[in-house]
């Protein structure tokens, strides 16, 4: 991506942080909801709304959040960050997880 795409990136992923933070969980979904459409690929933003989703116990949303950041990162690359986030994903969606964990270790991760 463009150095100013990224720009742009990091300051809405600051804003919708900070929301969260803030506590404003109706506007946090909507800026991360706003952060994935944009940049799909990205997949901290992805990791952060099933966050927002799991503080709230919407733990299905969290589950198909996590396991569409856990895809993201097997395709870029990232088996360690993808095997981390596999330990949550279990506890929410056990199938699902075990499906990304083949996936993972046939790519050696």
């Amino acid at each position: 991506t463009a150095p100013a795409d990224d720009a742009a990136f990091r300051e809405q992923l600051g804003e919708a942080r900070a929301l969260f933070w803030q506590r404003d969980t109706t506007a946090a979904e909507q800026a991360y909801r706003a952060l994935v459409q944009h940049w799909p690929q990205q997949a901290g933003a992805w990791g952060e709304l099933g966050n927002l989703y799991f503080n709230q116990g919407r733990w299905s949303e969290a589950a198909d959040a996590y396991a569409h950041t856990v895809e993201l990162l097997l395709t870029q690359g990232e088996q360690r960050r993808a095997r981390y986030l596999l330990g949550v994903l279990r506890g929410l969606d056990p199938a699902r997880a075990g499906e990304l964990e083949q996936r993972l270790d046939s790519a050696g991760g």
